[in-house]
């Protein structure tokens, strides 16, 4: 009897050496399963070398910008036009509705890429091109501005209705010794009468 409640103390202490063994075991391994998670949530966190890596990435991204042309002549529809920068002629020409049957194809080059700002004119079959360009790449002259009887030279004057070569001669002529003081002066002019005047007096100044 003695015997006995000897090996069932025995078997109990080594029971409870198992479990305690068994669950120091187990403590450990939660343990370094936790400093894992923890490892790998840290190695997550940002650097400062990554969001610099990140920024420089997004400034190399193409930028979408977009290009206003202007497009007249033998077009299906003239007008402004925004276009993607990498377009080209072709390209808005498409948009524009597509060239008119009298266009002269040779006096554009459909391949060429578009710029801001840019004026594009397709000319007709036969159209005076050089004309044109000349006409096209200076300013015309605003209604408003006005011929000044006192400076202007004699293609000026000529360019006046009703004032020929011989009277922008006089014109000349008398303003060298007489300066015109008032454009109703311009009637001391021969040949200038009332009905020229009222073609003259909105477009001649005397300053």
């Amino acid at each position: 009897m003695k015997i006995k409640n000897n090996l069932d103390k025995i078997v109990t202490i080594s029971l409870i050496i198992i479990i305690a063994i068994f669950g120091f075991t187990n403590r450990n391994k939660i343990k370094e399963f936790d400093n894992t998670n923890n490892l790998m949530e840290n190695e997550k966190v940002e650097t400062p070398g990554e969001s610099l890596l990140e920024t420089k990435l997004e400034d190399k991204k193409p930028v979408d910008t977009k290009v206003y042309v202007d497009i007249s002549g033998c077009i299906t529809n003239p007008g402004v036009y925004e276009m993607h920068q990498k377009a080209r002629i072709n390209d808005l020409v498409e948009k524009a509705g597509g060239l008119c049957k009298e266009a002269d194809i040779e006096s554009i080059n459909l391949s060429q890429k578009l710029e801001d700002e840019m004026k594009i004119h397709v000319y007709k079959i036969g159209e005076n091109s050089s004309n044109l360009e000349e006409s096209t790449s200076k300013p015309a002259k605003s209604p408003t501005n006005k011929v000044n009887i006192n400076k202007a030279d004699l293609s000026e004057l000529t360019s006046l209705p009703g004032i020929g070569k011989s009277r922008a001669e006089e014109i000349i002529s008398y303003r060298n010794t007489n300066k015109f003081k008032s454009i109703e002066d311009i009637k001391n002019i021969s040949g200038i009468g009332e009905k020229t005047f009222e073609k003259l007096k909105d477009k001649i100044s005397i300053n």
